[in-house]
């Protein structure tokens, strides 16, 4: 877990805002920065962001060339998660087609979600096929957790006959 800049912001608001006007002695300063105050003292006492259990599963290891694989991410939350951030991170040589590499979900607390991702194999090779990251963050933004999912299936894409055909 982490502060993100917008909590060292607020704080920087709320002490320069309470010791302008208690240095001035004018209530107006002070009551400018109590009012950040009240944020950052709910948002810091709240429960810190985590992170959803993350299950990947690729739908083959194998395939030829010019062939499409799927991708499934299963993500359970024991605790509710208001803003998680899912990135999917594919090799260059890899086409996940017109889907979104990047997508921000809300989690409920005990609810389990399903992403799926088409990736088209458009060249032979071996692969390691994705990583993800993960980003959770609390309701005001002030704390996240980020985790990065390494992949642990390697993709192995074989040639079509037809180049395998061309060969001398």
């Amino acid at each position: 877990m982490r502060f993100e800049q917008r909590a060292v912001v607020w704080f920087v608001l709320v002490s320069g805002g309470l010791l302008a006007g208690l240095a001035t002695a004018q209530p107006a300063l002070v009551a400018v920065g109590s009012g950040f105050l009240v944020p950052l003292l709910f948002g810091l006492a709240a429960r810190p962001p985590r992170l959803p259990e993350a299950n990947v599963r690729v739908s083959a290891d194998r395939v030829i060339e010019g062939g499409r694989v799927e991708l499934e991410l299963t993500l359970a939350a024991s605790n509710a998660c208001p803003w998680l951030e899912v990135e999917l991170r594919l090799p260059e040589r890899l086409d996940r087609g017109e889907a979104p590499t990047r997508r921000v979900l809300a989690l409920q607390t005990g609810e389990t979600r399903t992403l799926q991702y088409g990736i088209t194999c458009p060249r032979w090779g071996a692969f390691r096929v994705a990583s993800i990251r993960l980003s959770a963050r609390d309701q005001l933004h002030l704390r996240s957790a980020e985790v990065v999912l390494e992949p642990t299936t390697t993709l192995r894409v074989y040639p079509s006959v037809e180049r395998l055909r061309r060969l001398p």
